[in-house]
């Protein structure tokens, strides 16, 4: 119903890749009542919502199981998509890439703007824990950080996506006793702009051109007067710059003049 072949420019894929990869090296420090560092922790991160890491836990209120949910731990989820109004550029326009070695050109139309919506959450067992991994984040974004994509379009194109971090909520996921397990959660929505890209058409070389003049333009049967046209010919030399002459001729009222 589209009209086009299917393509996949994997610009989604790749954004969410793209955040993901912005927390997967963080590490938490505990140290001693000297200062010194007692313990170095690999901060995991997981893909998923944060009810799946609340369930995992509550299947352990008193952890008597010998493995459970290991804190603290990072997660993200992405939430939804928008339209960016403002982003919006002339949907006519087009962009165009020369084929290397080929009379042909690659080309696509300008992108839709969309801001991805993500939500990170921070999970930790105590309070210190989680105001330092806060503090590990926070200064990134002030509110915005910008990191680059590659699509996988035949234009290859390049594309800065710009991270806004947009709020920060706080939550103590505490129930039972003082022996159950307590889970403290910071909960950070951002917002990441990204262009959408349409199909690639491939345009060859436009060797013969016809324009027809009309000397009225009615609703039916417009008369047309002249038609001139514009063809490739190896037998003219061609202009500076070109690789190929061009044969021009005008047709009026049946008669020809080349």
């Amino acid at each position: 119903m589209l009209g086009h072949d299917p393509y996949y420019h994997e610009i989604i894929r790749k954004t969410v890749i793209a955040f993901g990869s912005m927390f997967n090296d963080v590490y938490l420090v505990r140290r001693d009542k000297t200062g010194a560092v007692k313990q170095k922790l690999h901060v995991p991160l997981s893909y998923g919502p944060k009810e799946k890491f609340l369930a995992r836990l509550k299947e352990d209120p008193n952890i008597n199981k010998s493995v459970a949910i290991t804190l603290p731990r990072f997660g993200f989820e992405m939430a939804g998509f928008t339209y960016n109004q403002e982003r919006k550029t002339n949907k006519i326009n087009t962009i165009k890439k020369k084929i290397d070695g080929k009379n042909a050109i690659d080309r696509q139309y300008s992108p839709v703007p969309y801001d991805i919506d993500f939500n990170f959450y921070i999970m930790v067992k105590n309070s210190d824990d989680g105001v330092q991994l806060l503090e590990e984040i926070l200064p990134i974004f002030s509110p915005s950080h910008s990191v680059s994509i590659k699509d996988d379009s035949e234009m290859k194109r390049i594309q800065d996506i710009n991270m806004t971090l947009t709020s920060v909520d706080y939550a103590d996921e505490y129930e039972g006793d003082y022996e159950t397990r307590r889970a403290i959660i910071y909960s950070l929505q951002f917002s990441v702009s990204v262009n959408l890209y349409g199909p690639v058409v491939r345009q060859g070389q436009i060797k013969k051109v016809d324009t027809s003049i009309y000397s009225d333009v009615p609703v039916n049967a417009p008369s047309r007067t002249k038609v001139y046209t514009a063809q490739e010919d190896s037998s003219v030399e061609p202009l500076s710059g070109d690789d190929f002459g061009f044969s021009e001729s005008w047709s009026e009222n049946g008669w020809e003049d080349v």
